[in-house]
Protein backbone atom coordinates (compact mmCIF):
# COMPACT_ATOMS: atom_id res chain seq x y z
CA UNK A 1 0.00 0.00 0.00
CA UNK A 2 1.37 3.11 -1.14
CA UNK A 3 -1.56 5.27 0.95
CA UNK A 4 -3.24 6.16 -2.18
CA UNK A 5 -6.81 5.78 -2.71
CA UNK A 6 -7.51 2.50 -4.59
CA UNK A 7 -11.07 1.81 -5.89
CA UNK A 8 -12.38 -2.06 -4.02
CA UNK A 9 -13.73 -4.55 -7.35
CA UNK A 10 -13.37 -7.55 -5.32
CA UNK A 11 -16.86 -8.88 -5.62
CA UNK A 12 -18.00 -10.67 -2.37
CA UNK A 13 -21.24 -12.79 -2.09
CA UNK A 14 -23.75 -11.99 0.42
CA UNK A 15 -23.17 -15.30 2.41
CA UNK A 16 -19.43 -14.09 3.14
CA UNK A 17 -20.07 -10.68 3.71
CA UNK A 18 -22.76 -11.27 5.99
CA UNK A 19 -20.66 -13.98 7.87
CA UNK A 20 -17.86 -11.15 8.12
CA UNK A 21 -20.35 -8.49 9.29
CA UNK A 22 -21.90 -10.65 12.16
CA UNK A 23 -18.46 -12.04 13.44
CA UNK A 24 -18.49 -10.84 16.49
CA UNK A 25 -14.50 -11.02 17.02
CA UNK A 26 -14.25 -8.11 14.13
CA UNK A 27 -16.33 -6.09 16.26
CA UNK A 28 -15.21 -6.30 19.53
CA UNK A 29 -12.83 -3.32 21.01
CA UNK A 30 -11.03 -3.03 24.15
CA UNK A 31 -13.52 -2.07 27.02
CA UNK A 32 -11.59 -0.80 29.88
CA UNK A 33 -11.73 2.46 30.69
CA UNK A 34 -11.37 4.99 33.62
CA UNK A 35 -14.14 7.37 35.00
CA UNK A 36 -13.60 10.43 37.01
CA UNK A 37 -17.26 10.15 38.37
CA UNK A 38 -17.22 12.69 41.35
CA UNK A 39 -14.63 14.72 43.00
CA UNK A 40 -15.31 16.91 45.82
CA UNK A 41 -13.09 18.93 48.36
CA UNK A 42 -14.12 20.82 51.02
CA UNK A 43 -12.78 22.92 53.94
CA UNK A 44 -13.84 24.22 57.52
CA UNK A 45 -12.87 27.74 58.28
CA UNK A 46 -12.39 28.59 61.46
CA UNK A 47 -14.38 30.76 63.35
CA UNK A 48 -13.06 33.34 65.27
CA UNK A 49 -13.98 34.59 68.60
CA UNK A 50 -15.35 37.39 67.96
CA UNK A 51 -18.14 36.35 65.89
CA UNK A 52 -18.56 32.75 67.34
CA UNK A 53 -21.78 33.71 69.08
CA UNK A 54 -23.42 34.32 66.05
CA UNK A 55 -21.58 31.35 63.67
CA UNK A 56 -20.92 28.63 65.20
CA UNK A 57 -19.25 26.88 61.55
CA UNK A 58 -18.46 27.73 58.06
CA UNK A 59 -17.97 25.12 55.64
CA UNK A 60 -16.91 25.86 51.96
CA UNK A 61 -16.11 23.77 48.80
CA UNK A 62 -16.60 22.59 45.47
CA UNK A 63 -17.58 19.69 43.30
CA UNK A 64 -17.63 18.32 40.22
CA UNK A 65 -19.30 14.91 38.33
CA UNK A 66 -18.52 13.23 35.10
CA UNK A 67 -15.41 15.48 35.03
CA UNK A 68 -13.40 12.93 32.36
CA UNK A 69 -13.52 9.24 31.06
CA UNK A 70 -10.51 7.64 29.23
CA UNK A 71 -10.97 4.87 26.93
CA UNK A 72 -8.57 3.46 24.78
CA UNK A 73 -7.74 4.52 21.16
CA UNK A 74 -10.26 1.94 19.63
CA UNK A 75 -12.77 2.85 21.58
CA UNK A 76 -12.21 6.81 21.75
CA UNK A 77 -16.50 7.66 21.04
CA UNK A 78 -18.14 5.69 23.41
CA UNK A 79 -18.73 6.11 27.16
CA UNK A 80 -19.22 2.68 28.89
CA UNK A 81 -21.95 3.56 31.08
CA UNK A 82 -24.29 4.79 28.37
CA UNK A 83 -26.42 2.38 26.51
CA UNK A 84 -28.58 3.13 23.46
CA UNK A 85 -31.25 0.55 24.75
CA UNK A 86 -32.48 1.79 28.19
CA UNK A 87 -32.45 -1.16 30.61
CA UNK A 88 -33.03 -3.45 28.16
CA UNK A 89 -30.27 -6.48 28.63
CA UNK A 90 -28.04 -5.41 25.20
CA UNK A 91 -24.74 -4.48 26.51
CA UNK A 92 -21.69 -2.94 24.91
CA UNK A 93 -24.15 -1.62 21.87
CA UNK A 94 -23.85 1.94 21.51
CA UNK A 95 -24.79 4.28 18.71
CA UNK A 96 -23.60 8.00 19.45
CA UNK A 97 -25.45 8.54 22.90
CA UNK A 98 -25.08 11.94 24.18
CA UNK A 99 -22.25 11.64 27.11
CA UNK A 100 -22.72 11.74 30.86
CA UNK A 101 -24.02 15.41 32.06
CA UNK A 102 -20.56 16.89 33.49
CA UNK A 103 -21.78 19.38 36.32
CA UNK A 104 -19.17 21.51 38.18
CA UNK A 105 -20.22 23.79 41.56
CA UNK A 106 -19.80 25.23 45.16
CA UNK A 107 -21.08 25.03 48.22
CA UNK A 108 -21.28 26.94 51.26
CA UNK A 109 -22.76 26.17 54.96
CA UNK A 110 -23.19 28.32 57.56
CA UNK A 111 -24.18 26.88 60.87
CA UNK A 112 -25.77 29.31 63.46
Amino acid sequence: MNGNYVANTTAVSVQDWMTVQSDAENNMIDASYFKLRELSLYYSVPVSSKFNKYIKGIDIGVFGNNLMVWTPSSNKYVDPEINSFGTGNIQGIDFSNIPSVRSIGANLKLTF
